[in-house]
């Protein structure tokens, strides 16, 4: 596989959330239409929990360079409902 390099300059746009009791910031960044990498921010910033959210954004916007389809990763993570990432790729549904 062949990562595809996004262009410099892309849509983006932003979904505030609450999970957890926690509240989130998902950044949906978009190439030609489709989303091509995910940002999350915690509102506590260097806590635990925003660098688990952090990571697991990173790894998401890895698998989409590559082209793994988003529908592939939603559904990799649905027996893991209670996670911060699967309730994210939730509402990117939603932002379209």
């Amino acid at each position: 596989m062949t990562r595809v390099p996004l262009p410099a300059r892309r849509a983006h746009e932003l979904v505030d959330f609450r999970h957890g009791g926690h509240r989130f910031t998902l950044g949906i960044g978009r190439a030609n239409g489709a989303v091509a990498e995910i940002f999350l921010n915690g509102v506590k910033a260097g806590s635990a929990l925003e660098a688990e959210a952090q990571s697991a954004a990173i790894l998401t916007s890895l698998l989409l360079q590559y082209q793994v389809p988003l529908s592939e990763v939603c559904h990799a993570l649905r027996g893991h409902p209670a996670s911060v990432i699967a309730v994210a790729l939730s509402l990117i549904g939603e932002a379209k």
